[in-house]
């Protein structure tokens, strides 16, 4: 009874996390991305975030149980690079112009 109960258990996280995968993947597209960090979105950059790093988790998981293919990972992969990426363009930028800023000082 307590393996029929792992089955199932196993079958459904494997059916939702493939969902949240394909739903989460389409916020690895610049535009949708995009579209999330601004005011009045339907989903934060920090709520996909949370729910990025807990479907991550979950299909790792899963990757030991699973008898079938995982799902395709290519837009939810981009996505984690983008929440990787989240704030480094700043950083980035910053340094950038401190480059110029010496460069035009003569250093």
């Amino acid at each position: 009874r307590e393996s029929l109960f792992q089955s199932e258990l196993v079958e459904a996280a494997d059916s939702l996390s493939a969902r949240m995968v394909d739903l989460l993947g389409a916020y690895g597209e610049a535009s949708a991305f995009a579209g999330a960090q601004q005011d009045g979105a339907s989903f934060s950059i920090e709520i996909i975030g949370q729910l990025a790093r807990r479907v991550d988790r979950l299909e790792d998981i899963l990757d030991v149980f699973r008898s079938d293919p995982p799902p395709d990972r290519r837009g939810f992969e981009a996505l984690r690079r983008r929440l990787a990426d989240l704030g480094i363009e700043a950083e980035m930028a910053e340094g950038r112009r401190d480059e110029t800023a010496d460069d035009e000082d003569g250093d």
